[in-house]
């Protein structure tokens, strides 16, 4: 049988508070994920330059704060892709990677994540 000490009750009576994030933290993890992607010729830099971010329709600025507990939360990611690879296979193993290291590192479920084509690398 085991006992609860007095500092058991005490930290089981306190509510956890908030966690948020800055937009430009996860605009970093995503751009992380989605440049290891085989297929994906966009820098890490540029990724960063160029992904969106926004909640409740409300596009929102890399200082921004997003709480982990947010809903509908929007990741728009533009990408140059290399012109050996399949497109559509490439945009979703990004989305799917993406979705997954946001989650695992964060705790953040994404209501969508948008992949733009937006440049091929032919040569």
């Amino acid at each position: 049988m085991s006992f609860k000490t007095s500092e058991d009750v005490a930290m089981s009576d306190i509510q956890a508070g908030q966690i948020r994030v800055n937009v430009s933290t996860l605009t970093e993890i995503a751009g992380k994920a989605a440049s290891q992607v085989t297929g994906v010729e966009s820098s890490f830099e540029a990724l960063l330059r160029q992904a969106r971010v926004m909640v409740g329709g409300e596009l929102k600025q890399a200082q921004d704060r997003i709480a982990l507990e947010e809903k509908g939360v929007i990741l728009f990611l533009t990408l140059k892709l290399a012109g050996d690879s399949c497109f559509v296979e490439v945009a979703r193993e990004v989305q799917r990677r993406v979705r997954k290291a946001i989650q695992e590192e964060l705790g953040l479920l994404l209501h969508r994540i948008n992949v733009e084509i937006h440049e091929i690398e032919w040569l």
